[in-house]
């Protein structure tokens, strides 16, 4: 792997694979929602969309058949701390896909023909979500737990506030906040690294760049201010939608992968604690599962469940209990040596795919400031011992920063005093 930071601050991750004759470039915005303010909610989800859509020297529809005509597959997602373009394709056109991808990133000048059909598809998708309650629990879950820190808000904005957005708000946004220091260029195939190095060079320094140290997300875990523990919204079903959150591990924190053993043990497979207990032996949900949701400075583990009304309660009742059992008696030698193994094989799988590599490296880069290496991790792994992970569970499953969101046709549930009784 190489890497190398140009004097505007402007980075670049590179791996050469040979076994594929493809690919992948992956250019990361060191901006996200949580870079919004209430005058514009949603703008980077929305800039996100419009960058295909139109250059001082492309039209939209020149962009879309340049790419497909060379078989290059175009995509992007926009996070709370971060928004990400993505190509992938044969490695002869990669000068293209560097170069229209620049283009995009500098020059698209958002016409309001293609912004306001935009509009109306975030605004059809926003409205989507409002529909698919098990969104609705997970973005409450995450407004709740993260009060203070910027990351509280719903990523993509409401009808109203997207609505507003105008090509001039869009232009000033990304001057703002896509400059190269908050720029990090990830690319893996089968391409040797002056090549790419080049490329960059040529088509992603923009003229009279100044020198710029680059952004980074590597910073110390935070405690979170939480000021309401508890958010119910009533949509009309007879499930239970909830999400129970728990203060958690940042990116870069020294016991991530530790935090991360616990997690899976906890609600990630058949055999872990939670799908054991809820669904194989009581039968109580259709889901149960541990997600965490991390950034370079905080984040939250979900515990995620749907269950029937009549359910809920008890299917409560059982995560508290479970939780409570391991961080009395901990988790066994048995759990943490099959939980290594899974999380290995995570890695390795991932690792086998251009575009996910790429995507790996950047983030390493992005929020540890160290390389991702597959055989580094696996030393990682293999060095947790069982007392680290129980240590780690017992520290970030503590019920001070727990909050729960729940969505359900009535607030029926006191599902704060299931989980803080003492």
């Amino acid at each position: 792997m190489n890497t190398k930071t140009y004097d505007c601050g402007l980075r670049l991750i590179h791996e050469q694979n040979s076994t594929i004759k493809a690919v992948a470039v992956k250019i990361y915005c060191l901006a996200g929602g949580r870079d919004e303010d209430d005058s514009n909610r949603g703008i980077a989800h929305l800039l996100e969309h419009m960058f295909f859509k139109g250059t001082n020297k492309r039209t939209s529809r020149e962009i879309n058949l340049t790419f497909d005509r060379l078989g290059v597959m175009i995509n992007a997602f926009t996070a709370n701390d971060l928004t990400s373009y993505h190509t992938e394709g044969l490695v002869e056109h990669l000068d293209t896909m560097i170069e229209v991808m620049a283009d995009c990133l500098y020059n698209s000048t958002y016409p309001k023909e293609e912004l306001d059909k935009e509009k109306t598809v975030v605004c059809s998708e926003l409205q989507m979500y409002e529909n698919e309650y098990a969104d609705v629990a997970q973005t409450n879950g995450l407004i709740v737990a993260l009060q203070g820190t910027g990351y509280d808000y719903v990523l993509g904005g409401t009808v109203e506030s997207v609505s507003k957005i105008e090509s001039k708000d869009l232009i000033a946004f990304r001057d703002k906040w896509y400059t190269p220091n908050r720029i990090v260029v990830s690319v893996c195939g089968d391409v040797e690294f002056e090549k790419v190095d080049s490329l960059v060079q040529k088509w992603l320094i923009p003229q009279g760049a100044i020198d710029s140290l680059p952004i980074t997300f590597c910073r110390e875990n935070m405690d979170i201010d939480i000021k309401k523990r508890y958010l119910f919204e009533s949509k009309q079903t007879d499930q239970v939608y909830g999400v129970i959150n728990y203060r958690s591990i940042n990116k870069s924190h020294k016991d991530v992968v530790a935090y991360n053993l616990g997690r899976l043990a906890l609600g990630s497979t058949a055999s872990s604690r939670l799908f054991t207990k809820l669904r194989e032996e009581h039968g109580l949900v259709y889901v149960i599962s541990a997600n965490p949701t991390l950034f370079g400075d905080c984040g939250v583990n979900s515990v995620t469940f749907i269950a029937s009304e009549k359910n809920a309660s008890k299917a409560m009742e059982l995560i508290k209990q479970t939780i409570d059992e391991v961080k009395k008696d901990g988790f066994t030698q048995e759990e943490l040596d099959a939980y290594k193994n899974i999380y290995k094989s995570t890695l390795v799988l991932y690792s086998q795919s251009i575009s996910s590599k790429a995507a790996k490296n950047a983030e390493a880069i992005i929020y540890t400031e160290n390389n991702f290496d597959v055989e580094a991790k696996f030393s990682e792994i293999d060095a947790v011992t069982l007392d680290d992970m129980n240590r780690v569970f017992r520290e970030f499953y503590d019920s001070k920063y727990l909050t729960i969101a729940l969505v359900a046709k009535e607030d029926k549930i006191d599902a704060l005093q299931i989980f803080c009784e003492e």
